[in-house]
């Protein structure tokens, strides 16, 4: 049941058919040199499988690549073009997809984003809740889990009722992770594998900086076969 409630709609929770989901973030490590700066950049995937009473996982991915200049850019790109190969029926990501149109956005997109202005006109609902704002494209909805979990916002592609996104925001929010504050769990799972992943490549490219005879270019050649050779199979 919705309720119109000035220009936002209040959610009620709806059936939610078994999907696979591939859950994608990323995470960079910018180093400078003489003559620029270079980039590494991973994007983690988490495999699972959604239905109406709960979420399984069934698999880890990463892919990673270096990037001459700032890597914020190259990271968004990434992940949309990740996003564009999985082959499962739900893609999430923690992205502001109204922003990024013109990068291309998934069909099956559904995004969680932690941070957003005008968060407290939604102070003091009775939890769980979720409001969908109906003037948005893509959709728009911001929803908070438990008392103690943040105000988040998403946003989707996925051809999915607001009340379905809501279950699902909530099968995969509810895992008992208190640093994770309500946040969706897979989601959550995948900034953390991204950054174990760029830590671990990390160090060895501060490591190689710190040889200042190694020219920029040599620098490079260097930390990509590093990164070709710690490279895990797929």
């Amino acid at each position: 049941m919705l309720r119109e409630v000035g220009s936002l709609i209040n959610v009620g929770e709806e059936e939610l058919s078994p999907m696979s989901f591939a859950a994608l973030d990323g995470s960079l490590h910018t180093v400078k040199t003489d003559e620029g700066e270079l980039s590494y950049v991973v994007v983690a995937i988490v495999y699972g499988q959604v239905d109406n009473k709960g979420f399984r996982l069934t698999g880890l991915s990463s892919v990673d690549s270096m990037f001459q200049g700032n890597g914020e850019d190259a990271m968004r790109r990434m992940e949309y073009a990740q996003a564009s190969l999985e082959q499962v029926d739900l893609v999430l990501m923690d992205r502001m997809l109204s922003r990024d149109a013109q990068l291309g956005l998934p069909a099956n997109a559904i995004a969680v984003v932690k941070d957003f202005p005008g968060r407290e006109r939604f102070l003091g609902r009775e939890v769980p809740w979720m409001v969908e704002d109906p003037t948005t494209a893509p959709r728009r909805a911001f929803f908070k889990l438990r008392k103690s979990s943040w105000i988040f916002m998403t946003e989707w592609t996925k051809q999915l009722s607001a009340g379905q996104v809501f279950r699902l925001l909530r099968v995969m929010g509810n895992e008992p992770v208190p640093e994770a504050l309500g946040y969706n769990y897979p989601l959550f799972l995948a900034d953390k594998l991204a950054k174990f992943k760029r830590d671990k490549f990390k160090r060895t490219m501060d490591f190689l900086l710190t040889r200042r005879q190694v020219r920029y270019r040599d620098f490079r050649r260097i930390v990509e076969s590093a990164r070709a050779f710690g490279r895990p199979n797929r």
